[in-house]
């Protein structure tokens, strides 16, 4: 009885160590290729899926000789987006796939039993049409039948939708001290396109019309700011005492190819005379409405402010006043007036 006992310790202490050796040998997920932003129909459950459904695959080999079962699973977080179920798979061949989950779940593998669905709750769920930012892990169980070896394999990817593009300066209806001015903004895209046009009341209606007139500038960068004129693309000069407008789009890679999200659009003038001036606090303030003033304080880094900061009649320091700016933004306080002089 000693004996038996610690056979069959042994055995059990054998079994998951075998399982894990072929794990990754005999099924093996491959992934979707890499898009920015899904579309809800990609999960249609109808067949003609465009991203996930077909391009979200399984392979096996060395499968041992018997009848197995193999699930599929699109997951996002604890919930199942998708999943596919195939049946009566007999081996050998040891090598099999690679099959998708399009396939599976509709049945379209021949001499198999396959099925499958999309989650119709996580759908409903979903704001727009397009599917959440987040992690998705793919999970393919391979399973003899009766039951006994289990062989599993995951792997995941992530959906990053940033179609927004965030604060932009120069800000709208900026003075700018240079005609390579420096164009920022914020946001996550793996790519941005900013284009600038010149601006010109008397021939265009709107900074929108301007923008559709002949481009100065465009250009293409995987970062957050440009110089007027740098990077691959010629750029015509900006001229002394003339407005232009520009915006900037977020590229982003999708299944249905690529697609553009533009920012708001925003209008700056070039100063006259030469542009040699050091702007002062005056010239930079000139203008704003209160609204405005509320959110410059990060831009002011970078500018020289010299003479006399009152508040309320007050003499301030420079930090103080940047810190007022901050308080500002941050809605603790509003401004009644303002005065440049």
């Amino acid at each position: 009885m000693t004996t038996r006992t610690s056979r069959l310790g042994l055995a059990l202490l054998l079994l998951p160590l075998l399982a894990g050796l072929g794990r990754a040998q005999t099924v093996h997920v491959n992934l979707p290729s890499t898009y920015d932003l899904y579309y809800v129909g990609d999960l249609d459950p109808r067949g003609d899926m465009t991203g996930l459904g077909n391009e979200i695959s399984v392979d096996m080999t060395g499968i041992p000789s018997g009848e197995w079962s193999l699930s599929v699973e699109l997951r996002f977080g604890d919930t199942v987006v998708a999943y596919g179920q195939l049946e009566r798979i007999n081996s050998p061949p040891s090598t099999l796939g690679p099959w998708t989950l399009n396939e599976i779940r509709n049945n379209q593998i021949g001499g198999y039993t396959g099925h499958g669905d999309f989650n119709e709750d996580f759908i409903d769920e979903v704001s727009g049409n397009t599917l959440p930012t987040g992690l998705y892990v793919v999970h393919a169980v391979l399973s003899s039948v009766p039951e006994g070896s289990t062989f599993t394999d995951q792997g995941s990817f992530f959906i990053q939708d940033p179609p927004r593009v965030g604060r932009q300066a120069p800000w709208d209806g900026a003075l700018s001290f240079t005609d390579q001015p420096t164009f920022s903004w914020s946001g996550r895209a793996r790519s941005y396109r900013l284009r600038v046009c010149e601006f010109d009341p008397e021939l265009h209606g709107s900074p929108q019309e301007a923008m559709e007139g002949e481009v100065l500038w465009e250009e293409t960068t995987p970062g957050t700011s440009l110089v007027y004129g740098s990077g691959l693309n010629a750029a015509r000069p900006l001229r002394h005492g003339h407005q232009y407008a520009w915006l900037v789009e977020a590229v982003l890679s999708t299944t249905s190819g690529e697609r553009a999200f533009p920012s708001a659009i925003r209008t700056f003038r070039v100063q006259s005379g030469g542009g040699g001036d050091t702007p002062d606090l005056a010239n930079l303030l000139a203008g704003l409405t209160p609204g405005q003033l509320a959110g410059i304080g990060a831009l002011l880094e970078g500018f020289h402010l010299n003479g006399t900061i009152l508040v309320d009649g007050r003499a301030v320091s420079v930090e103080e006043f940047l810190s007022l700016l901050q308080r500002l933004a941050a809605g603790e306080l509003n401004i009644a007036s303002i005065r440049i002089e």
